[in-house]
């Protein structure tokens, strides 16, 4: 065990400056719970986690090369990769309302190999009977399956993450009217690529092609940059991270009845047809599953090459008409949009009990509750 003045004695000023990186990646961290905690919406907790990792990864980094102990270079992999996985995580949320199983099986069984390897980690110097050797690995029969300087299996999952990370952020709709979103999209579009470079530089170094130490003062600059490409994004417009796949092309608030509360269509989504005979439709469905199983609400609508979320909540139903099937960003950002609206209306709401007046004006709760369509005009769907 290396003593706390040899362990201060071993830091380099490379370690200070990752320190620091550590203590600043907190900032985010609360900003996003603060945020979850607002709006109850999964993203921002998610990313909160990252920024969070990423701290502790630092951390845990400076003291495994400083002291060479076994328990930190694992707490060091183990936040690494499970930075990834989060990563993963958002991309099939933001990409897919039901993801192939084949592409999600394949992200966890990666994961779950490289973590279990991690566990069975054993300090290089014991292993090779040499004090001089630093680092961590599972070796069996001298062959090293994966260790702090033998990355292959980890790399081949960190290129997975990052290659659907890429894609997804590649995959999205840009809206030209929605100029913070287009930044943020191209921002996120140059992480990944950033992303993608690092790890599959990374991932040809395992076969000596490339000098390691390059490599890793490479690989460890361009993270950096793109952790703080994030970090900057999640400053400048954190609701960037809500963008989802599909698009919304409008939103119906329909009271108990069946009428028309509130209403609202995008210029550029195409809509046609009545909100009111939408509603009607929608509650005739929702009388008809109630009538079959008591207490059975609908929650999704496949209309073609459409599809229509329903949010119930104080006997309101709340209607998210997508241009495709709708992701679980989308889910989340429809009930926080419910709560907002509740909350925000109530007295429009009371009054349009009394007297049937609809409310007007729905785009400040939209813009609230879907932060990337600011900027789309919207307008009144009859």
């Amino acid at each position: 065990m290396v003593s706390r003045s040899e362990l201060i004695q071993n830091l380099e000023p490379i370690h200070f400056v990752l320190i620091f990186v550590g203590f600043f990646a907190l900032i985010p961290f609360l900003r996003l719970v603060l945020l979850f905690k607002e709006t109850k919406i999964k993203e921002y907790l998610l990313f909160g986690f990252v920024f969070l990792l990423a701290a502790l990864f630092t951390i845990s980094e400076v003291l495994a090369e400083a002291s060479n102990e076994l328990v930190f270079w694992q707490l060091s992999f183990t936040f690494r990769n499970l930075t990834y996985f989060l990563f993963f995580t958002h991309t099939v949320r933001m990409m897919w309302a039901r993801p192939s199983e084949l592409l999600v099986y394949i992200g966890v069984i990666l994961y779950s190999l490289v973590q279990g390897m991690i566990f069975l980690w054993e300090p290089l110097k014991s292993i090779y009977d040499d004090p001089s050797l630093i680092g961590a690995g599972l070796v069996i029969d001298g062959q090293r399956l994966y260790s702090t300087d033998y990355r292959l299996l980890g790399n081949i999952f960190q290129v997975y993450v990052a290659s659907l990370f890429l894609y997804s952020y590649l995959s999205v709709k840009v809206v030209d009217r929605a100029p913070r979103l287009k930044i943020s999209i191209v921002i996120m579009r140059g992480v990944g690529s950033l992303l993608l470079l690092s790890r599959l530089t990374r991932l040809v170094q395992n076969f000596g092609i490339l000098d390691y130490d390059i490599i890793e003062s490479i690989g460890a600059v361009v993270l950096l940059i793109g952790f703080g490409f994030i970090a900057f994004i999640f400053y400048y417009y954190p609701g960037s991270i809500l963008v989802s796949k599909a698009q919304i092309a409008g939103l119906i608030v329909i009271s108990k009845t069946g009428m028309p509360i509130a209403s609202g269509k995008f210029e550029d989504s195409n809509l046609s047809g009545s909100s009111t005979l939408l509603s009607g439709i929608i509650s005739a469905v929702q009388n008809v599953m109630g009538t079959i199983d008591e207490g059975t609400r609908v929650k999704e609508i496949d209309a073609g090459d459409r599809s229509i979320l329903v949010e119930h909540q104080s006997d309101i139903y709340f209607m998210l008409v997508a241009d495709s099937a709708p992701t679980a960003i989308l889910r989340s950002s429809l009930s926080y949009f419910a709560r907002t609206f509740i909350h925000e209306k109530e007295n429009e709401i009371r009054e349009f009990n009394y007297t049937g007046k609809v409310i007007q004006d729905i785009t400040e709760v939209v813009q609230k509750s879907f932060p990337y369509t600011i900027g789309r005009p919207m307008e009144i769907w009859p």
